[in-house]
């Protein structure tokens, strides 16, 4: 044999390796998907009307009026407002909303250094 035709015959059999080893690592990526996500519970602010909405026992629930967002008509709904659960708590709804980790704070003090008013805070876990 030539040595031409035997360095042909190495190329073709690295080759083939090549292509087989990249077969089963595209194989085992496709297998390594992760499960897809459970669907989250239903808002406890969704389907109320604007009456209902206001006086949500949840305190976190805002009612959104109709407008037009980039051209489009968005229907009046009720949602659940993001952030802090706390802010808006008196101190009786705040010591007594332990499920939410809040904490009613009388000892701050703003960047000035003098005292502020007393507020309702989510605590660190």
């Amino acid at each position: 044999m030539k040595a031409n035709t035997v360095v042909k015959l190495v190329m073709g059999a690295a080759l083939s390796i090549a292509v087989a080893f990249s077969a089963t690592a595209v194989v085992s990526a496709q297998e390594a998907k992760p499960a897809a996500a459970t669907a989250k519970a239903p808002s406890v602010c969704k389907g109320l009307d604007e009456a209902a909405c206001s006086a949500s026992a949840d305190k976190n629930c805002k009612w959104i009026a109709a407008r037009t967002v980039n051209g489009k008509d968005r229907k009046a709904h009720c949602r659940v407002v993001a952030g802090n659960p706390c802010v808006r708590l008196d101190q009786a709804a705040c010591t007594a909303a332990a499920d939410k980790n809040c904490k009613w704070i009388t000892d701050a003090l703003n960047p000035k250094g003098k005292p502020r008013k007393p507020f309702c805070r989510r605590d660190a876990k």
